[in-house]
């Protein structure tokens, strides 16, 4: 969906398309999923990737993401565990944000949507 072309990565193990991912640490041009929104978030995967593949990254602009519960048009949008997307929930420890969910509608868990990739740091006092 962005004007800017996916970036290729490699990846050590299957992942699935749109799914946040970040860099794997000490490794160059490698990523995997996302394991928690307290990860620094690279981009967002354009496509499935299998074993040792390089998979494209999309990591500025609309972005398609797969949310894991509903969120709402505007919502801050982190990632969970296995790089889905959830609605922001703010935490005193912090959490890294994606960006904001910029559909008309409310998306439900397992569909895809349209995130606005724009990712900053929050904590909450």
């Amino acid at each position: 969906m962005s004007h800017v072309a996916p970036i290729s990565f490699k990846c050590t193990t299957t992942i699935p398309a749109y799914r946040v991912v970040t860099q794997v640490s000490g490794t160059g041009y490698t990523v995997q999923l996302s394991a928690a929104a307290t990860n620094w978030p690279l981009g967002i995967t354009a496509d499935t990737a299998q074993d040792a593949q390089n998979v494209p990254v999309n990591f500025t602009g609309l972005c398609k993401l797969e949310f894991n519960q509903t969120v709402a048009a505007g919502d801050f949008v982190q990632a969970d565990s296995s790089g889905r997307g959830v609605a922001y929930a703010g935490t005193s420890t912090g959490v890294y944000v994606i960006g904001t969910y910029v559909g008309a509608v409310h998306v439900t868990t397992g569909t895809i949507g349209d995130v606005l990739f724009q990712p900053f740091f929050i904590s909450v006092s």
